[in-house]
């Protein structure tokens, strides 16, 4: 499970199919087999991409784009964030790292986070995948469902007439965005 969709390059949850809240020992050795092509018990940044490109369940249990791995930098640079991740800054996943990841990432799956997701793609006018600050400024004002989900109590309908609250969604794309313009 990948963080990926962004705000200002600001990671979120990948578009990935739910699944359940956990694996077992041997679901988690299975998939980590699947990977481990040359069975050394580490799987290496080859590895990872090979699974990934090859194998559909693999890249959306990852978060990551399979299909356009080898041919967008987006996607590819997704797949080596993640691989530093889980490998901690090591040549390779061994499997505890791996079944911690994806442990980690099933706990983190909660309804809060698909809620958060729909909120994400109501800001995300242009289905880019990243927000700015126009279209965060623009949902807050036309999407009461958004305006309530980011402040709420707040009605942020006459945005564009109140000083003060275009200030406060301005601080919070910033503290969202991380200085980042989308």
């Amino acid at each position: 499970f990948r963080p990926g969709v962004s705000f200002g390059n600001t990671s979120y949850m990948q578009y990935a199919p739910e699944v359940e809240s956990g694996f077992t020992d041997a679901e988690l050795r299975a998939i980590y087999g699947k990977l481990d092509k040359n069975r050394n018990g580490m799987v290496s940044k080859l590895e990872l991409i090979a699974a990934v490109s090859q194998e559909k369940s693999i890249a959306d249990m990852l978060g990551i784009d399979g299909e356009s791995l080898l041919s967008d930098e987006k996607s590819f640079d997704e797949l080596h964030s993640l691989f530093e991740e889980i490998s901690a800054g090591k040549k390779g996943i061994d499997f505890e790292a791996f079944a911690k990841h994806v442990r980690k990432a099933c706990a983190e799956r909660t309804p809060r986070s698909s809620r958060m997701l729909e909120i994400f793609n109501l800001i995300d006018a242009d289905n880019s995948g990243s927000i700015s600050k126009l279209e965060l400024v623009a949902a807050m004002q036309n999407n009461p469902s958004v305006d309530e989900f980011l402040m709420p109590g707040v009605d942020s309908s006459r945005i564009m007439d109140d000083e003060n609250l275009f200030e406060k969604i301005d601080a919070l794309f910033e503290a969202i965005a991380g200085g980042k313009k989308r």
